[in-house]
């Protein structure tokens, strides 16, 4: 056999572990093990927000989105966005601190997650946009007068930041362990793996969920965007998050040109800096002490 014939098998294996290696990279993000809702409810056993009831959202391409809101002061409100592979359950434990400082608050499953029908999951690519569907509904509902913040944690986070770009103007961000840049997120997952082959992986990716899904690494990578935010943001994230390293949210601060303010947790991992409650309640409280002109706090 000739020695061509070798290189030809050699590259044809190599094009193959290339190929099967993406798109197993590619469903992990765009279609994920997903759990219901039922699958979170036990997050809650002990938090308090009451009167919740269910809604049903109406996206602007017809897709139905699940909800609850749990009314309070009906001039001030906050949205939530829950991350990846996860469900609004998540984010019960966030309302409830808003709750009790008297606003009204909007959790939903994200696009393809949680109750809702199957889709593909785009990184806030499309979720950016129903931000801002789910932003106008409150707004035809109780008024264009109300006062309306977001929180999103992990890709909720990231969804948040990327909607200033839709024309989304919240009265402030909450962005808690966002990723800046989902590139570097999938690179450093995949050096975990022990893929050292990832500079052949990664624009492979970019180009098949650009084809597939419409949307690059670039287009759902908040520090690309960060100059569209205007209102006042806080950034949170745990010093130990061994998945989304805190120094995105660092870059996203430093590169951020609105009112702004960061605050770190020792010893958290991952999404977890709320488990130090009254820690995360009382950064939210001074936060928002020191945007009061937008929203008056209930102490």
């Amino acid at each position: 056999m000739e020695w061509y014939y070798f290189l030809i098998i050699g590259l044809t294996i190599l094009f193959l572990i290339i190929l099967i290696t993406t798109l197993i990279s590619i469903k992990e993000l765009v279609h994920p093990h997903l759990p219901k809702r039922s699958e979170q409810e036990k997050l809650n056993e002990n938090v308090f927000l009451p009167n919740r009831k269910k809604i049903e959202l109406i996206m602007k391409d017809g897709y139905l989105i699940n909800g609850i809101y749990a009314l309070n002061d009906e001039k001030k409100w906050v949205i939530f966005c829950h991350g990846h592979s996860s469900t609004l359950e998540a984010m019960v434990r966030y309302a409830s601190i808003f709750y009790k400082m008297g606003y009204s608050c909007l959790l939903y499953d994200e696009r393809g997650q949680g109750d809702n029908k199957k889709y593909p999951v785009t990184m806030g690519y499309k979720e950016s946009s129903d931000l801002k569907d789910i932003y106008r509904y409150l707004q035809d509902g109780f008024g264009y007068d109300i006062k309306i913040g977001v929180l999103g944690v992990s890709m909720g986070a990231s969804t948040a930041l990327l909607a200033a770009e839709t024309g989304l103007n919240p009265k402030f961000i909450i962005s808690d362990c966002a990723y800046a840049d989902l590139k570097k997120l999938v690179k450093r997952q995949l050096l975990y793996r022990k893929i050292f082959y990832y500079s052949l992986i990664l624009p492979f990716q970019n180009l098949l969920m650009k084809i597939f899904y419409h949307f690059s690494f670039k287009d759902v990578s908040p520090i690309y965007k960060i100059d569209a935010i205007k209102c006042p943001t806080l950034f949170i994230h745990g010093e130990m998050d061994n998945f989304t390293l805190y120094s995105h949210s660092s870059s996203l601060f430093e590169k951020a040109s609105c009112k702004k303010k960061i605050k770190l947790f020792s010893g958290q991992a991952h999404a977890k800096s709320i488990n130090q409650y009254s820690i995360y309640e009382n950064t939210i409280r001074e936060f928002l002490n020191e945007i009061e002109s937008v929203f008056v706090v209930h102490k």
